[in-house]
Formats: C-alpha cells, sequence, structure tokens
C-alpha cells in the first residue's frame, strides 16, 4: 500500500497533458498469452472481485479504522487490478515477457523510477491534473520479474489522506 501511495504522489509532480494512456487491452493480451505457462504466477481481479473485497473489509473489524475507511474510498475507481509474479520462469519466456512489456509500455511517459541495489521500479500512469486522478498505474519491476497493474483511476485527495495517516 506504501509503495502504491509514493508512485501515485509521484505523478502529482509528473504530468503531461499530451501525456500517452497506458494500453491496457495490449497489456492484457500480453498477459493472458502467458496463462499457463510454466513459472507464471497471473492474479487477476475484476469490479466483482473488487466490489466483494471491499464489501468484506467494510464489514471486517477493522472497518472502523481511518486508515482502512480511507483505503476503501481509494479503491472506489479502480476497475480491476492484474498481478503476475515471473519470479519462477524459464530465462527465455521471462526475456520474452519482459520485452513485450517494455515495448507495449515505450510510447508511455514513466512517472517515476526508483532504484536501490539490487532492483529498481519503473512506475508508468497519466496523470490528469484537471480531475487529480491518475488513471491506470503500471508498477514494472523487471529485475524481481513482477507486474503490478492497477486498471481505473485513482483520486490524488484521496491517495493523500491516506498517506498523511500513515
Amino acid at each position: 500500500m506504501l509503495l502504491l501511495s509514493i508512485a501515485v504522489l509521484a505523478a502529482c509532480t509528473c504530468y503531461d497533458a499530451e501525456a500517452r494512456q497506458v494500453p491496457e487491452r495490449r497489456i492484457v493480451n500480453i498477459v493472458n498469452g502467458f496463462r499457463g505457462t510454466d513459472g507464471f504466477e497471473i492474479v487477476k481481479i475484476g469490479k466483482v472481485g473488487l466490489w466483494a473485497l471491499r464489501s468484506v473489509a467494510g464489514m471486517s473489524d477493522e472497518a472502523s479504522d481511518p486508515e482502512t475507511m480511507q483505503a476503501l474510498k481509494m479503491m472506489k475507481g479502480i476497475d480491476r487490478v492484474v498481478i503476475v509474479d515471473y519470479e519462477e520462469a524459464s530465462e527465455r519466456e521471462s526475456d520474452m515477457f519482459s520485452r513485450r512489456i517494455r515495448s507495449a509500455l515505450s510510447s508511455v511517459d514513466i512517472l517515476m523510477s526508483a532504484a536501490d541495489d539490487d532492483s529498481s521500479v519503473d512506475i508508468y500512469g497519466t496523470y490528469d491534473e484537471k480531475s487529480g486522478n491518475v488513471k491506470n498505474l503500471v508498477l514494472f519491476v523487471q529485475e524481481d520479474r513482477a507486474l503490478v497493474c492497477v486498471f481505473g483511476r485513482l483520486s490524488m485527495n484521496e491517495v493523500m489522506k491516506l498517506a498523511n495517516m500513515n
């Protein structure tokens, strides 16, 4: 959750009115092409699944917790989440997947790139200054062989409130 907050906060300072949208359909097609491939763990959560998660979280004992309530508000604009862990994939399959994802994201502006000793994370998305939303956030950690896509919109106001609670 903290990484997501940092990524969206970075979007405040990195916007471009002419920024190209994250190619959601293309990314989903690439991911679908690797379904069933050895070493690929793919999790997709659509609108119904997200609604169920929000409902369960809203009924939990922690539902009265201000941070939980703020996180639930922040999730309202999310349409679907796609997570790919391909750490156990063969070198060949891993390289192929990474090349295809990089190609799909090549025309999209990087909102933020962060690195440490072992790996780096590239965060893509489109920030709309007028609405204060980030649309279609993608976190790509090539060295760790992970991809996280949050399709939909995230309200910067809601993210800022959650970040200030931590």
